[in-house]
């Protein structure tokens, strides 16, 4: 039904639905605003990704553990632009003590193509034991740069 040219949808323009009113239609709207797709486009775009890195979608804090500012930040959006799912850039804990070079921490083993991925794009080994300062993060890879490292 056509109301001065508009699609009637219920509680946007006026009219009621339930019980047996015909028209009546689902919709959502991206939680970002009302034509906003970019999330729903990223999404769509990891899932159909053919690398698994970007399809698995891991979360990933990167952690500063040099002396200079913006290091993980820096990091982060490099990583971002590539795909990954950077969550957090934060400093290392100063339990972790010193670090040199760059450590990657697989806490979900469940994500192969990324730990393969990251491996390769750091060349280093991906760690499977956690540090006791690292275990309270809820995510699936852990990237610490620390003394030595350069971009």
């Amino acid at each position: 039904m056509l109301i001065s040219g508009m699609l009637s949808v219920p509680g946007v323009n006026g009219l009621e639905c339930g019980g047996s009113v015909p028209g009546c239609l689902s919709y959502v709207y991206p939680r970002a605003g009302a034509g906003n797709y970019v999330a729903v486009h990223d999404y769509v775009a990891r899932k159909l990704s053919s690398d698994p890195a970007v399809s698995e979608s891991a979360k990933i804090v990167v952690m500063n553990a040099t002396s200079a500012a913006g290091v993980a930040a820096s990091e982060g959006t490099r990583l971002k632009e590539k795909k990954y799912n950077v969550v957090q850039n934060a400093n290392a804990p100063s339990a972790l003590g010193a670090v040199d070079g760059v450590k990657i921490y697989q806490m979900n083993k469940q994500m192969p193509g990324t730990a393969k991925g990251l491996g390769e794009m750091y060349g280093v080994e991906i760690l499977t034991s956690i540090p006791e300062s690292l275990t309270s993060y809820a995510v699936d890879f852990i990237i610490v740069l620390g003394n030595g490292y350069a971009s």
